[in-house]
């Protein structure tokens, strides 16, 4: 059988000596000049198949003329032939592709160009889909179902379709050279909802992965039971942390004192670490008066009952931290007030 990869079925026509320039007469000209020609005249199609009229031109004549040669086809027939060949003219691309062959290339099967045109898509998948484990990927997906009877009419004309959510994995993607997509997927893990380390659970349930306990000083480094922990070097009093997940690294986290920071390069997370502590120092420092204090909707009287019970003076300006030490020193009246502290951001 032989095929036209990436022509009109005009531009086959012409091919083969025809000067139709439209579809119709492409068809004319093929169907007249075909291996097995449909030759006759006119009919009316109501005494033939449900046929295009390009085709019920040329099929067998209904007055006898031509009755009994072998070269003329019914209507039947005609439509069959039809269907066949804008079937061979839509598919064949799509076959050739699918069986690995490369349809610009007609002389040679070029299988080799198709696979490594999918590896380079599959290495993008890598890069850019869901969370990479070796060479697999593993991505988040959902069924959703939308209706329009679940509420009444008017809620759906203010509001849309009733949208549910159903069947929460993740799936597991491996490549496929033979797959257009360039991946198959091989696996799927259900989950419950997308929230928190559902990645990291649904991957360790996949692999099979133990759980990985730390002393208590390195679980806020850890975070997640599967992530292992391993040091790499300590700068200026600045301990810094690798973290991997199935041999993958994760991130970074730089320890110095009780702050801790987590980023993708040890650059960015030292860096981060410098912007935590500045920012805190800047909180710390914040100038607290009585003006601030009922911006934040807190009564007068209130407000100078804390300052007496604390030792304060109404009219003075203190910072956050000489206020959060008057709290820390304790007189037993911290819950008197545990509300409104909570709410200054004590």
């Amino acid at each position: 059988m032989k095929t036209y990869p990436h022509k009109s079925i005009v531009e086959v026509a012409q091919s083969r000596g025809s000067a139709a320039k439209t579809k119709s007469g492409a068809w004319k000209f093929l169907l007249a000049h075909s291996p097995r020609p449909i030759v006759g005249k006119l009919i009316n199609p109501r005494y033939g198949a449900n046929a295009p009229h390009e085709v019920m031109r040329y099929c067998r004549p209904g007055n006898g003329f031509g009755a009994g040669d072998p070269r003329l086809m019914s209507p039947r027939d005609a439509w069959k032939r039809y269907n066949w060949l804008v079937r061979i003219d839509r598919n064949a691309d799509h076959i050739l592709t699918e069986r690995g062959y490369d349809p610009n290339d007609p002389n040679t099967p070029g299988r080799q160009r198709i696979v490594a045109a999918r590896q380079a898509e599959w290495s993008k998948i890598l890069d850019t889909v869901g969370m990479r484990i070796g060479d697999v990927v593993y991505r988040h997906n959902q069924d959703e179902h939308r209706s329009y009877s679940t509420y009444s009419k008017g809620w759906h004309r203010a509001h849309g379709p009733a949208v549910t959510i159903s069947s929460r994995r993740v799936e597991r993607l491996e490549f496929d050279a033979s797959s257009a997509s360039a991946y198959k997927v091989s696996r799927s893990i259900p989950v419950d909802a997308f929230r928190g380390n559902y990645m990291y659970h649904a991957i360790a349930q996949d692999l099979d992965l133990a759980k990985i306990k730390y002393p208590k000083h390195l679980r806020r480094i850890q975070l997640n039971e599967y992530v292992m922990v391993e040091p790499v070097r300590t700068i200026a009093g600045v301990e810094i942390y690798r973290r991997t997940f199935a041999l993958q690294l994760v991130d970074y986290c730089v320890v110095a004192g009780d702050d801790t920071y987590h980023a993708a390069t040890i650059t960015e997370a030292i860096a981060g670490l410098r912007a935590k502590r500045e920012a805190q120092i800047a909180h710390d420092n914040e100038a607290l008066d009585m003006q601030f204090a009922l911006s934040l909707g807190f009564c007068r009287t209130g407000v100078e009952s804390f300052c007496e019970d604390y030792n304060l003076d109404c009219s003075s300006t203190y910072t956050r931290a000489e206020i959060a030490a008057r709290i820390a020193a304790g007189n037993g009246r911290r819950e008197k007030y545990s509300a409104e502290l909570k709410k200054a951001g004590f």
